[in-house]
């Protein structure tokens, strides 16, 4: 069996200067689609993050370290056991009802999404390639709690409504 890892970026070396040495540079790491590191038979233990490169050297004070960065694990927006109290809603409705703008629209549609069960099963890696940005997420996050805490009080109703009959 072969052992398949993966590892980020390393920055480059920030540049000599006569006073000041440049920064080093950013080392990415790898943003980790868990179902597709599964089919690839990568363990996510064998995942590494960025190293920052070197600072650069300089006469008077040499160049900050670059920044390293930590491995994101790609999660759907909502877990399976969330996304299965979610009520049976029609994209459209649910861009509509939470006031998301077309733009927004258009790439969930173009991710795939055709109702809310579709968009809290998606992951952020496949949404943000579609042209979803962090804003655009945490605002579907917030709209999908915001459902699920109003489809637990229905549940509550109902519930309590059936004992009193």
């Amino acid at each position: 069996m072969d052992l398949i890892s993966v590892a980020g970026g390393t920055g480059g070396e920030g540049g000599k200067g006569g006073k000041i040495g440049g920064n080093g540079g950013r080392g990415a790491a790898p943003q980790v689609d868990p179902e597709l590191a599964a089919q690839k038979g990568i363990s996510l233990d064998s995942v590494v993050g960025g190293t920052g490169g070197a600072g650069g050297q300089g006469g008077i004070q040499d160049g900050a370290a670059g920044v390293s960065e930590v491995v994101s694990i790609n999660e759907p927006l909502l877990s399976p056991e969330e996304t299965a109290l979610l009520p049976d809603m029609s994209l459209d409705k649910f861009c509509q009802k939470y006031a998301l703008d077309d733009a927004t629209y258009s790439r969930l549609f173009a991710a795939g999404c055709a109702n809310v069960a579709d968009v809290a099963s998606k992951f952020e890696l496949h949404l943000r390639r579609h042209g979803l940005r962090t804003d655009n997420l945490d605002k579907l996050r917030e709209v999908l709690q915001e459902l699920i805490e109003e489809a637990e009080v229905e549940e509550q109703s109902s519930s309590q409504s059936q004992v009193s009959s």
